[in-house]
């Protein structure tokens, strides 16, 4: 999966960039009503982190 973030205003100086990244991510249900995710995506260009590691989750009350 090819993730493209458009052009932003991320605080810099020299004004907006483009950040590429090439994520995949995954839903683990341990539980019915528990989900736990994370994504991992690595940037395709100067301007993106070279990598990104995000983890979250939800339960259902």
């Amino acid at each position: 999966m090819l993730h493209r973030k458009g052009e932003f205003e991320n605080g810099n100086p020299a004004g907006h960039t483009t950040q590429s990244i090439a994520a995949v991510s995954l839903a683990f249900l341990p539980k019915k009503r528990m989900q736990l995710d994370v994504l991992v995506g690595a940037g395709l260009n100067h301007d993106t982190p070279d990598v990104r590691i995000v983890t979250g989750g939800a339960i259902l009350f």
